[in-house]
């Protein structure tokens, strides 16, 4: 069942439920990330996921194709930012595997010293948490300067007053 994003306020916090909601679906049916990819017909519940994501974006200066290409942006984040078991992923600093990688790292860091450095040191937020933010803040930015710009575009259409 997609989420219901009718409580949240705007189209950011709408995003960032649906992310929320698409990554606890996945943990409470880890199979789902696997059975969801490559060319096939998507049954209407999975076809409602994406529905419900793009109406989140529907009052945004954004076209149809942006917004699509949006949603598949915070989707497909939120694919490749699922846990470590998941094929393809890979954790540093999160998960049951990142004690041992950690300490692999720092074993070896005069080869590796760039990672051995950054996982020395403690990180306030997740990979998921930080891409999402880097994502939501540049589309924030562009619906921002689209509405920016409609608004100039608009007064510059206007009859000058008398």
């Amino acid at each position: 069942t997609p989420p219901d994003l009718s409580g949240a306020a705007g189209w950011r916090a709408k995003l960032e439920e649906y992310a929320r909601e698409l990554s606890a679906a996945w943990r409470r049916h880890p199979w789902l990330p696997s059975v969801t990819v490559g060319d096939r017909v998507m049954g209407p519940r999975e076809t409602a996921w994406p529905e419900t994501a793009l109406s989140a974006l529907t009052d945004t200066p954004l076209t149809e194709r942006e917004r699509l290409d949006a949603v598949m942006m915070v989707s497909h984040h939120i694919r490749a930012t699922h846990p470590a078991a998941t094929q393809g992923t890979q954790t540093w600093t999160d998960g049951s595997a990142a004690p041992i990688m950690r300490d692999l790292l720092l074993l070896n860091a005069s080869r590796f010293p760039l990672l051995a450095a950054t996982v020395a040191i403690p990180s306030t937020t997740t990979t998921r948490e930080f891409g999402l933010l880097a994502l939501l803040d540049g589309l924030e930015r562009t619906i921002t300067q689209r509405t920016h710009n409609n608004g100039d575009e608009q007064a510059a259409s206007r009859p000058d007053p008398p």
